[in-house]
């Protein structure tokens, strides 16, 4: 519709308000039948509704809107230097570091970038020295950002651009090529980065190809809109760089563990763009929904560490975007103590009587309408949302039901750790910077999952059993909480095998 490309965030306001307003109406008149009145629920509640808004508003505008890309030339005039960095630390991929020489772009060289500590690791990667320059430092200072500037130290300046890979990316032969034809052209001489859409590489356990699923969609949603409205802040992978532009700044920012995102908004203040190009790759998945549950919590540290990084002088939507993605971190912390306080404290003295008696006093179905309606937006809306996402991008409905039902069941198994998360780094503002992909599970965090999900599933059935006449009004979330604890005793016995 080109009628609404002009106006696109003009468009993503409206839409957003509009469904924000719809839903805390329709909250508010749910609690309203049930008897609660208490305005500190209704404003938590007001913040869950935001993220649900966003949700709606990227939906309905990606299914408006054709992809927005940068202009890109048909063919390259000239080839600059291209540097291809391939950054490791104690971990191999061998079919991302056997790819690296296939590339069709003339003018490139390969740097390893080597923080590997483990002398086998390091005796692995020494016969690709041959071919390739390997780059180590003394110390692992400043982790990969510290990395990646021991580079832009010694060797940047002989490079106009520069890519980044991780140690697990993989792309295809004309990616470099490709990438170029937009950093050539003359119109995206202010863009810094050309970020490549990612997809997991050959997902085999349940989760992965769930996890693969979500992120086709996320793609499809991010090449409408992302581009427009500002939205793409740095991903720190399958990117090409301007090197000067990155020099400007005085590098990657070595107290950041997000260095990518701290990067992305320092070159949006300095008047930079960042654009998002329909070009494929791919990247790798942790092992196991632990690991990848750890990383979820290192992000959600470091995008809050970015967050209260600095008072950032960037556009609205950009802000907004930011903000968002923080919510919907936090928004775990929410739910944990507002669970803690209506199922502990408050159901005893307040919401368990209270519930009683209206039930005495009205008809039962209504209130069990009451809860199929918020049962309906906070659980069935995302769900439609993404099959009708993913029916645009060719995923049949049955996979993407499926991947959003485990998607969500992995949410709530995750619920308590990233909550302890973001709450250890509100508390005391510190972020460690761990590696992902190690060797071994944390007893905590496998705890702290299933106690999440057994928490969720248990606490309304016990609710249930304490009073009959709440076993009909609570019926929906009984039955989506015991359905989420069997998605997630599936997704772990099923993968087990994949797991290190």
């Amino acid at each position: 519709m080109k009628g609404l490309t002009l106006n696109s965030k003009s468009w993503f306001l409206v839409v957003f308000v509009l469904s924000f307003i719809l839903l805390c109406f329709l909250i508010k008149t749910a609690l309203g039948l049930l008897g609660i009145e208490r305005t500190f629920l209704l404003w938590i509640l007001a913040f869950f509704n935001l993220l649900v808004s966003f949700g709606i508003t990227e939906s309905v505008l990606s299914f408006c809107y054709q992809k927005s890309e940068p202009p890109r030339l048909k063919q390259l005039d000239a080839y600059p230097r291209v540097a291809l960095l391939y950054t490791t630390f104690d971990d191999l991929f061998l079919p991302a570091l056997n790819q690296l020489s296939s590339q069709s772009y003339p003018n490139y060289d390969v740097f390893i970038l080597d923080d590997s500590t483990e002398e086998t690791c390091q005796k692995r990667i020494d016969p690709f020295g041959q071919h390739y320059t390997i780059v180590r430092r003394c110390s692992r200072a400043g982790a990969k950002a510290g990395n990646l500037n021991n580079w832009l130290k010694q060797y940047g300046r002989q490079y106009p651009y520069f890519v980044i890979l991780d140690n697990d990316s993989i792309i295809k032969d004309d990616f470099i090529e490709t990438l170029m034809c937009y950093a050539q052209h003359p119109e995206n001489k202010k863009s810094a980065i050309f970020q490549s859409l990612m997809e997991i590489w050959k997902p085999a356990s349940r989760f992965a190809r769930a996890i693969n699923v979500e992120k086709i969609i996320s793609n499809y949603t991010a090449i409408r809109l992302y581009n427009r409205l500002g939205f793409y802040l740095g991903w720190g992978h399958n990117a090409l760089f301007n090197t000067q532009a990155v020099l400007s700044i005085e590098g990657f920012d070595e107290t950041m563990v997000g260095e990518d995102i701290n990067l992305g908004l320092r070159l949006i203040e300095e008047g930079y763009e960042l654009k998002l190009v329909d070009v494929l790759s791919y990247e790798g998945l942790p092992d196991g929904v632990y690991k990848f549950a750890r990383r979820d919590g290192r992000i959600s540290q470091s995008n809050l560490q970015v967050l209260f990084s600095s008072n950032w002088k960037i556009p609205f939507f950009t802000c907004f975007f930011l903000f968002i993605i923080n919510l919907n971190k936090m928004s775990r912390l929410l739910v944990v103590l507002l669970n803690f306080y209506f199922l502990g404290v408050g159901f005893y003295y307040y919401v368990g009587p209270l519930i009683n008696q209206l039930y005495v006093k009205y008809n039962s179905f209504k209130f069990l309408g009451c809860n199929l309606s918020l049962f309906g937006i906070y659980f069935l809306l995302p769900i439609g949302l993404g099959a009708l996402s993913g029916r645009k991008t060719g995923i049949s409905l049955k996979e993407t039901v499926k991947s959003r039902i485990i998607w969500i069941a992995y949410d709530v198994g995750v619920c308590f750790y990233i909550a302890q998360k973001v709450l250890s780094y509100l508390l005391f503002r510190t972020v460690q910077f761990k590696v992902t992909n190690q060797k071994t599970h944390g007893v905590k965090n496998r705890f702290l999952y299933y106690f999440s999900v057994f928490y969720f599933s248990a606490i309304l059935c016990i609710v249930a059993a304490i009073s009959p006449s709440l076993a009909m009004i609570k019926l929906p979330w009984i039955i989506c909480f015991l359905i989420l604890f069997l998605v997630n005793i599936w997704i772990f016995f099923g993968d087990k095998k994949h797991e290190i």
